[in-house]
């Protein structure tokens, strides 16, 4: 499983599932902070990523929209929990127990 990591997730997220083999990477490393959501989740499905975000609302309703158009993404990870050893051991259990998340809506 692939991961782009929103603006608004804590950016250590990132290397700290590098560290333990996940491909991650953040929208501050890219260079693509305050970009559109959309746009946002158009680039992880370009590059074949999952998007983990805090921003349900906006995702939410993206991922139906996304559904009703028959667009294919690879999986919304959504969290409430902004504390990164909490989201950084629940998405590790994810990954652990979901291998497919295309499509889907995951809330953490």
């Amino acid at each position: 499983m692939r991961l782009l990591i929103d603006e608004n997730v804590d950016a250590n997220l990132a290397p700290e599932l590098r560290k333990r083999g996940i491909d991650a990477i953040s929208v501050q490393e890219i260079n693509k902070r305050s970009i559109d959501d959309k746009i946002l989740l158009e680039h992880a499905i370009s590059e074949r990523r999952a998007l983990v975000t805090h921003n349900i609302r906006h995702f939410a309703t993206l991922h139906q929209m996304f559904l009703k158009e028959d667009k294919i993404h690879y999986g919304i990870i959504v969290s409430r929990n902004t504390y990164i050893g909490i989201l950084l051991k629940n998405i590790l259990q994810l990954i652990n127990n979901e291998k497919n998340i295309e499509n889907k809506i995951i809330y953490l």
